[in-house]
């Protein structure tokens, strides 16, 4: 048996070594079970072979982290990613993922979110009778972003929302990794050309939204908020590699120094205590990305290959 972790029969060996850790964090709780997830990351492999470039530590720390949230990476689901950027393994969750976790929540109904243009008829305000109303422009021009917001109803016919505007966009935008590395234009989606649909500013909003809702023990949210932002401020995740399955092992992030940074913008998520440890670290002065950082969120192979056992 090879552990050869350049090659996918070596790494599905490795992450076998995983079985009671991703078991201890799916917890049977979201329709998940430890094959299903384990098939997943072999497949996410497959797809992107530039994973197994990665230093081993964080591509596991990372496979850890998408158990803990219980969102399979790298699927047509699209709820979380796992992406090859300078040679460590970045954990990502989609905004699709973000509502799916919020769905757990036993008094969240319906979630719905959505961006604003120039050319649209908008208007919202808070106080005792807070209320939104938005009209679409149907023409093919609608004029630049002017807003995104996000919508919560609850069970009892609560509606909770929020709006993030463009300046807050701009600022939150300013503190992600990949669009202040050299070559943003090319690898990030806020610059690529390649969300036409303005997807990560409404995660923005959803993000903000989410710390609004009454948690009724759901606290996966917080922590994947957490995560997220973290690691679009320049974080990265680490975790030892067991040698055999008995072993459990906890995923440890390490958070860079960037003074003004992403995860500041979510500042008041509030973690639970068993949260993982998070260290700090100074950032490299090197922002520029390898070539084989492969930054997107168009994962259209969505064939699985289920003949792993």
């Amino acid at each position: 048996m090879t552990n050869n972790l350049s090659t996918v029969s070596g790494f599905s060996n490795v992450l076998k070594n995983y079985e009671k850790s991703i078991a201890s964090l799916l917890q049977n709780k979201y329709g998940i079970s430890v094959e299903q997830f384990y098939i997943t990351c072999v497949n996410a492999v497959k797809k992107n072979p530039k994973l197994l470039n990665c230093d081993p530590k964080s591509l596991f720390g990372a496979i850890l982290l998408s158990a803990e949230c219980g969102l399979r990476p790298n699927t047509e689901e699209q709820h979380a990613f796992i992406i090859p950027y300078k040679g460590e393994a970045k954990f990502q969750v989609g905004y699709k993922g973000l509502i799916e976790m919020m769905y757990r929540n036993p008094r969240v109904k319906k979630i719905y979110a959505e961006a604003v243009f120039e050319k649209d008829e908008f208007d919202y305000w808070y106080g005792l009778n807070p209320d939104l109303k938005h009209k679409p422009y149907r023409g093919l021009d609608k004029g630049h972003l002017v807003c995104v917001y996000a919508i919560c109803k609850l069970d009892d016919g609560e509606t909770i929302f929020t709006v993030v505007e463009k300046n807050e966009l701009d600022k939150i935008k300013s503190f992600s990794q990949s669009v202040s590395s050299e070559n943003s234009s090319k690898y990030s989606p806020y610059n690529n050309g390649t969300d036409v649909h303005h997807f990560m500013e409404i995660k923005s909003a959803i993000k903000k939204l989410s710390k609004m809702i009454p948690k009724a023990g759901v606290v996966e949210i917080s922590k994947a908020v957490d995560y997220d932002s973290r690691f679009e401020g320049g974080a990265t995740v680490t975790v030892e590699i067991p040698t055999d399955s008995e072993q459990i092992v906890q995923p440890e992030i390490v958070s860079k120094s960037l003074g003004n940074s992403f995860e500041t913008a979510f500042d008041d998520v509030v973690l639970p205590e068993n949260t993982h440890k998070v260290v700090s670290e100074d950032v490299f002065t090197d922002s520029e990305i390898s070539d084989d950082s492969n930054i997107s969120f168009d994962l259209s192979d969505d064939t699985e290959d289920t003949s792993l056992f």
